[in-house]
This record gives structure tokens, C-alpha cells and sequence, in this order.
């Protein structure tokens, strides 16, 4: 009894926490490890990458000892010169009653690099996306619905609840990344999300839209001590108002560890170490091991904020993993940095 009760009480803090943000301060989902949803961050970022195609996948899960949140993500883009293109696509899951956001999106960008300095690219991206919320309206039970005579629980609809609905959204934003030396590259831009959004509220009579959130990035590659060692700082900076959230930190290389030997090919082998700090939230140690052309990421967030005795110090894992094939080098190489 005291188990189910516990499950209810659940699901009416997801009530809550959905009712009462979405229509003012709803924030997007968000993610430790930036770098490794590139689509999802910036429009811009699509095909900017040195190779044919790049597959990206993301799995997160924050909060488990309170309201459990779960994310998945997978995208899939394309480096087509000066053209990119892609797909991404997110599914996140909120509490027991199932509350979710399914994300589907299309981006296209196009790559300018001068054609008397081809260690600089200026690049402009758009994305178009259809957002799909649901609700399992069914499994929302609360205390006022005991009937103490039948000892059981009604279940009236919620009638002013629709269980679901789906809209479009615009994203727009514009990167640039410059090679500096040989050892110093640099990328920066900015991205303006939601500048388009359709009625995305649950409630009837009600018109909410997404507000716009803006984005800020910057992240690099240098390399020190006669190139042993390397730093992938990056700094992400989001303002959905009232909304603002800066990620900074940095990874730190050891430049090839070891080959891997697979059947006749060589692969380098690659290890990083990152520590990166969510603004008055959380604290995130992230390890990367990149396998020739296989990245595979782990980072644990451990909560700072007033919740942090709440959720015991834990916030929750992410893993991540990235895939680019077909390697351009010489002159066809961008000037953008490793991530």
C-alpha cells in the first residue's frame, strides 16, 4: 500500500513540475556533454566535421532517486563540401506517468571558406523540427479519487488535459572556425532556438509556444609541450529567459596512447580526461576513449544546488558515442577543431 502511495505522490509531483513550468519557464532538455550532440546544439554545426558522415548517439538519465528523467538521442549528418545535412532525433520520458518530449528535426547548413584563406570558415545553418508531447493521462491518479467505501480508486478524465499533441519549430544559427596556428584552432558561434514554435500546451483553451532560448559556443584545440599533450576547452553558454546556464570546463589528451590492431589497419588510440561545471548546479567529470574513428563518452553529473541533499549528491550518468568515416585530409581538411 505504502509503495503504491509512494508511486502516486510521483506522479503528482510530475503534475506539478509539468503544469506549473511549461507555461512560463519551461527550459529545453539539456546535456553534459555538448560537444557530442553538435545538431542539437547549433544548426550550424551540421557536417562540420573533417569526414563523409558523422553518427552521434546520446543516453542520459538524471534525478532516479526522485522523478527520473530519461533521454535518448541519435543523429546522423553529412559533409558535403560546403554543404552539410542531417537528422537528429530525441525522445525524453519524465516520471511514472510518462510525460514526453519526441523530437524530430532536419538541418541544413552551408560552409563559406575564402579562397584566399582557407584556415577560416564562416557557416550558417537552419533547422526544422516536429515536436510531439504526450501524456499517459491514464495512470494519473490522485488522492482525491479514493473511494473509501469500494476501498478503490476512481478514474474521472481529466478534462481539461489533451493526452498529446505535435507542432513544428524553427532553429537558426551561424558558426565560425578559424586555424590560428598548427597548434591553436578555434570555433565559435551562436544559435537562436524556437525562433519559430506552434501551440505546444496540454491544456484546452490554452495557446503556449516554446520560448525562443538563445546559444553561445566556443571550444578549441591546443596543443602543448611539442604536442604530447592537448586541451579541448569549451564553453556553452544558453539563456531561455528567465532561464541562464553556462557549461565550461575542458578535456585534457595524451596524444595516442597505443595502436589497436584491427585485422590489417592500425587504429590510434586516444584518452581523454574532462571536467567540466554547470553554473550553480552541478559538477560533471567526463572520460572519452577514441578508437581511430570511434568516440565513446561517460560522465556522471553530481548535483550542487539546494536539491543536492534531496537527490543524495546524484544526478545521474550520460553516455555518448560518435562515429565519423571517410577522413578528408590535405587541402580538403576544415580549419574546426577536435571536439
Amino acid at each position: 500500500m505504502w509503495h503504491w502511495l509512494d508511486k502516486q505522490l510521483k506522479c503528482l509531483v510530475c503534475l506539478i513540475l509539468f503544469f506549473f513550468s511549461l507555461p512560463t519557464t519551461a527550459q529545453e532538455i539539456h546535456f553534459s556533454q555538448n560537444q557530442a550532440v553538435p545538431l542539437y546544439a547549433n544548426p550550424a554545426l551540421t557536417g562540420v566535421f573533417n569526414g563523409l558522415f558523422r553518427l552521434s548517439a546520446v543516453w542520459r538519465y538524471q534525478w532516479f532517486n526522485l522523478v527520473p528523467y530519461h533521454t535518448a538521442g541519435v543523429g546522423l549528418d553529412f559533409n558535403l563540401n560546403r554543404v552539410g545535412i542531417g537528422a537528429w532525433f530525441y525522445r525524453d520520458v519524465m516520471g511514472d506517468v510518462n510525460m514526453g518530449f519526441t523530437n524530430m528535426q532536419l538541418s541544413l547548413s552551408y560552409l563559406h571558406i575564402p579562397p584566399r584563406n582557407q584556415k577560416n570558415a564562416l557557416i550558417a545553418g537552419i533547422s526544422f523540427a516536429y515536436t510531439y508531447i504526450g501524456l499517459d493521462v491514464a495512470s494519473v491518479v490522485l488522492p482525491e479519487q479514493w473511494d473509501p467505501i469500494a476501498k478503490t480508486f476512481n478514474r474521472p478524465p481529466l478534462e481539461v488535459i489533451d493526452d498529446q499533441r505535435g507542432f513544428f519549430r524553427m532553429h537558426v544559427g551561424v558558426a565560425y572556425t578559424t586555424e590560428i596556428t598548427e597548434d591553436f584552432k578555434l570555433l565559435f558561434g551562436g544559435s537562436i532556438n524556437n525562433a519559430y514554435s506552434g501551440n505546444a500546451s496540454l491544456l484546452n483553451q490554452e495557446v503556449y509556444k516554446f520560448p525562443i532560448r538563445y546559444g553561445f559556443h566556443a571550444y578549441g584545440e591546443i596543443k602543448t609541450w611539442k604536442g604530447d599533450w592537448t586541451f579541448l576547452p569549451s564553453a556553452w553558454l544558453w539563456y531561455q529567459p528567465p532561464h541562464v546556464q553556462l557549461v565550461a570546463g575542458t578535456f585534457l589528451r595524451k596524444t595516442r596512447i597505443r595502436d589497436y590492431h584491427y585485422g590489417v589497419r592500425r587504429l590510434p588510440v586516444f584518452l581523454d580526461f574532462g571536467l567540466f561545471y554547470r553554473t550553480s548546479t552541478e559538477l560533471v567529470p567526463v572520460v572519452r576513449v577514441i578508437i581511430g574513428d570511434l568516440q565513446l563518452g561517460f560522465s556522471f553529473d553530481f548535483p550542487l544546488s539546494a536539491i543536492s541533499r534531496t537527490t543524495r549528491y546524484l544526478g545521474g550518468p550520460e553516455i555518448t558515442l560518435i562515429l565519423i568515416r571517410g577522413n578528408k585530409p590535405g587541402p580538403g581538411k576544415l580549419p574546426c577543431p577536435e571536439t
